[in-house]
């Protein structure tokens, strides 16, 4: 089973409009060629990774692979998958992975040397079992060959810029006056972003807060945060203090035993 949402939302820009059509064509691959199960319902698929990786061998390489997975990534992974994604790197091939399917990469060990990024709710145990990696939160890392994306609505983000890259942004944004979009969002964005008004919190302890949760595993002392942008402002001190007060109360308990 595998997450629809991604993989529709990422295949539907690309046949919106009929003058798109012609320019993106999908063979969809499975495990061993079989329905895959998608919400409920099957998805007829026209191909098996053994038979796509022997395509790719043939010269039969595509413009680009999108790798989909679900909830239970971890056991997604297989030696045919492996296999077919090592054999498109080393031809050059593109490659994106949406949503978690950033887990298969990372497995296939195509990652080493390069940022990328998982869904948020993935984040954590991914970045655990391979923490090695540079995992970031942003919406999707593009590198020259690897994409990684956030999956959702970020895989529409993803898509309308290669169709901005591929056919022009007067394209791209009328794809997406077609969707009701209105835009697409940069990569750079933020999977998740703590809105100072709707929370009641400070700008400033926002911004501390981000760069808290960017070194969850490699903490910086409070003055650095505020450093790597500007000179410590009576706001940041403030801000400061109050982290210091709500890390202080949140531990406390944990040693009191």
């Amino acid at each position: 089973m595998f997450a629809t949402q991604p993989f529709f939302v990422c295949g539907s820009p690309s046949h919106c409009q009929f003058r798109l059509r012609s320019f993106f064509e999908w063979t969809i691959a499975s495990q061993d060629g079989d329905p895959v199960e998608c919400a409920g319902f099957g998805l007829s698929v026209s191909s098996d990774f053994a038979s796509a990786g022997q395509s790719v061998q043939a010269g039969k390489s595509p413009n680009m692979v999108i790798v989909c997975a679900g909830a239970r990534v971890e056991k997604h992974t297989s030696p045919s998958l492996i296999n077919v994604l090592r054999l498109c790197r080393r031809r050059g091939v593109p490659i994106a992975a949406l949503g978690t399917a950033t887990w298969l990469l990372a497995e296939s060990g195509l990652l080493t040397d390069t940022a990328c990024t998982i869904h948020w709710d993935k984040r954590a145990a991914f970045s655990e079992t391979f923490g090695h990696l540079q995992v970031t939160d942003r919406l999707f890392v593009r590198d020259t060959h690897l994409v990684t994306c956030a999956g959702e609505f970020a895989s529409f983000d993803l898509v309308i810029e290669l169709i901005s890259e591929r056919l022009g942004r007067d394209t791209a944004l009328a794809v997406c006056r077609h969707t009701t979009a209105g835009h697409w969002r940069p990569a750079s964005d933020r999977q998740w972003t703590i809105n100072a008004g709707e929370t009641g919190i400070c700008k400033p302890l926002a911004e501390v807060i981000r760069i808290m949760e960017e070194h969850i595993e490699d903490p910086l002392p409070a003055p650095r945060h505020c450093k790597m942008h500007r000179p410590l402002t009576a706001s940041d001190r403030t801000a400061f203090r109050a982290v210091d007060f709500v890390v202080s109360y949140a531990l406390l308990p944990a040693f009191e035993t």
